[in-house]
């Protein structure tokens, strides 16, 4: 029974994360290898050299033939925008900070080409980066984040509604009350969120995955980099590593990004919460859904009794 019940509890902590995967990630995947692939390094640099294989000298045109017949299922490779992209992002460092300033280094045509392929090509997703998002959502399953979302939901929302069935006999105005009730518990749910995709992330420490989820960010943050602001890039990204995102479930891509580098495979990353405690938040969650349908049910039964 109980091997049952965590296989059910596994399977829909799993299945919803991956379905918005799917709907997200997984439409915008390119089955390209590992960028520590040699031959897939040096097709690239082929086909730079040489876009027309005829201009090629014998040696290199030969070359050429083996790696197009390897790489045939790859024709995104052949678009020389979305290579001149790849090159990029390999050119730019991994840190939040040194991205800012590789930026304001560049000139403002090379800014300019950066945003238009950012806005182009950052959705594709390589085989790295997949795997590494996959690892993500694992990263929920073995957290029991399903749970810990359940409880959340019915104890911050309980607690809003039952805040203004309680002002009701307390204050003059209780939709004040319900109101600011309701901004409290929403800004400690979106802050609790922001903590546990940090936590999820921490499923891709390892080397197998670290590379992948680094690379996602920095395209990423690039992006939100060049659409937030048109100078000093430096300065924008220590903005963005010292602010939270106060209105969103996740955190900036700085500082997902910056806690990435921080990353390392002897570190122990634990769990927020134990799976006794996420079991005991959706139990609180249920006991405030159960308590504000108590009160609504006495305040039925008065205005029928009055009536």
């Amino acid at each position: 029974m109980r091997a049952n019940v965590c296989t059910i509890g596994s399977f829909a902590s799993l299945t919803g994360p991956l379905l918005c995967l799917g709907a997200k990630y997984v439409k915008n995947y390119q089955k390209l290898p590992s960028s520590a692939d040699p031959d897939y390094r040096e097709w690239r640099r082929l086909l730079d050299e040489y876009p027309d294989a005829k201009n090629a000298p014998p040696g290199e045109k030969q070359r050429m033939q083996v790696l197009a017949e390897k790489f045939k299922d790859m024709p995104i490779l052949r678009d020389a925008d979305f290579r001149k992209w790849l090159n990029i992002v390999d050119e730019i460092p991994s840190v939040p900070i040194e991205i800012g300033a590789y930026l304001d280094q560049c000139s403002q045509e090379k800014r300019k080409c950066i945003k238009e392929l950012a806005q182009r090509y950052s959705a594709i997703l390589t085989h790295d980066e997949l795997a590494a998002m996959f690892a993500h959502e694992t990263g929920h399953m073995k957290n029991y984040d399903i749970f810990r979302q359940i409880g959340r939901s019915l104890l911050f929302l309980s607690s809003a509604v039952l805040a203004h069935t309680l002002a009701k006999e307390l204050f003059r105005d209780p939709d004040m009350v319900y109101y600011a009730a309701s901004g409290f518990v929403y800004g400690l749910d979106l802050k609790y969120s922001r903590q546990i995709e940090m936590q999820a992330d921490a499923e891709c420490r390892l080397p197998q995955y670290l590379k992948g989820m680094q690379e996602f960010q920095k395209k990423c943050f690039v992006k939100d980099l060049l659409e937030s602001t048109n100078s000093d890039f430096q300065k924008e990204a220590a903005v963005m590593l010292q602010l939270e995102d106060v209105i969103s479930t996740h955190p900036n891509f700085a500082r997902r990004l910056d806690r990435l580098q921080q990353m390392g495979p002897q570190i122990n990353y634990q769990s927020i919460l134990s799976k006794t405690a996420n079991l005991a938040l959706v139990g609180l969650g249920m006991f405030a859904a159960a308590l504000h349908t108590y009160f609504v049910v006495s305040e039925l039964r008065s205005c029928l009794t009055i009536n």
